[in-house]
């Protein structure tokens, strides 16, 4: 079977494909577009159906019950889902397959076990971001392309150069280096995309506090005042590392917005018996009119080229939308943007 460093031989952008699948939590395969297995992560080798074999296994030959409950002869085209059942000992097993295309690269295959009743909850969050890593798959494909292009083209001019000066050397290494960095950046965010945690009852200012205490020490945050108005008598079923992801990113992205000086402010409360809100709201320029619409998708940005991956507002979108919430972006009347997050309470529990 092919190594990573054999991937990074057969197309430039497999490399981020396979650290994203490496990261996630469910079975994952990538393979070509003639079904021969690239890539495994751990969790997919330790369901393998059939031993390897063969230096160039093929997708048949390594799952072939699973494959045989999907629709179409190699290539497959057409991304698919499909359910499969089976018994392992004395245990039935139900798996929901996920089969999808990365342009350049080939495709990918998740299988999902819904089998467990105590896994309900967690398989539920899992499949509602299955669809969205098609999408970031392909994204990181093209958001990888500029710096790796970028990089290889600088590496040319170097060795071209007979006389290699100093400056030269230097400035290219800078410049290498930073196209190295960014796609560092878009790796480690899109890894972090890819992460479930275990849902526990707790306050949700509790992960509003972690966030806040975490960008403390950014020195972005010398100069602003943030206010943090908490409820911490409202519980509810939180994944605590996810949810302070997100409002991790609110906050800095409303920080990077209003250049450094101004104020950010967090609300908490409970409009009702059954909903709390979050409101994060900055003193910045607020959000181009033409641009509402579509913050929270990935990759778009209206930051300056290399201020910033794209992504930190669509995995926030994500992330609340797995707690059962809905999160909507907005300007003030008086200047400044507000984003609001609204939860339900049915799994409200008093301290």
């Amino acid at each position: 079977m092919r190594s990573v460093g054999q991937l990074d031989q057969l197309h430039p952008m497999a490399d981020p494909v396979v650290s994203l699948l490496a990261g996630l939590p469910w079975p994952a395969v990538l393979m070509d577009m003639d079904g021969i297995v690239l890539f495994q992560n751990a969790a997919a080798k330790r369901l393998q159906e059939v031993p390897d074999k063969s230096a160039r296994p093929g997708i048949g030959d390594l799952y072939p019950g699973r494959v045989s409950v999907l629709s179409g002869d190699l290539p497959w085209l057409t991304p698919q889902q499909a359910s499969f059942a089976c018994c392992r000992g004395d245990m039935a097993i139900n798996e929901q397959l996920f089969l999808g295309t990365i342009p350049d690269v080939g495709a990918y295959l998740l299988f999902v076990d819904n089998s467990e009743t105590a896994r309900a909850e967690l398989a539920r969050s899992q499949t509602d971001r299955l669809a969205s890593i098609g999408f970031m798959l392909a994204g990181v494909c093209h958001e990888v392309s500029n710096p790796l292009a970028a990089t290889y083209s600088m590496v040319q001019l170097l060795q071209s150069q007979t006389e290699l000066t100093e400056e030269m050397f230097r400035t290219g290494l800078e410049k290498i280096a930073a196209n190295v960095k960014r796609i560092l950046e878009v790796s480690r965010t899109v890894y972090e995309f890819s992460r479930v945690g275990e849902r526990q009852p707790l306050p949700i200012d509790l992960a509003i506090q972690e966030a806040l205490e975490m960008l403390s020490a950014d020195r972005r945050f010398e100069d602003l005042v943030l206010v943090h108005e908490p409820d911490y008598q409202t519980v509810i079923r939180i994944d605590r590392v996810r949810l302070r992801q997100a409002f991790f990113n609110l906050i800095l992205n409303a920080a990077q917005a209003i250049g450094g000086r101004g104020e950010i402010r967090v609300t908490t409360s409970r409009q009702s018996s059954d909903t709390v809100i979050v409101t994060v709201e900055d003193t910045g320029p607020g959000i181009p009119d033409d641009s509402l619409d579509r913050v929270f998708e990935p990759f778009f940005t209206n930051k300056p080229s290399g201020a910033g991956t794209g992504l930190g507002l669509a995995i926030t979108h994500d992330i609340v939308r797995e707690h059962a919430g809905t999160i909507r972006a907005s300007n003030r009347m008086q200047g400044g943007a507000c984003f609001h997050l609204e939860f339900s309470l049915e799994a409200y529990l008093p301290l």
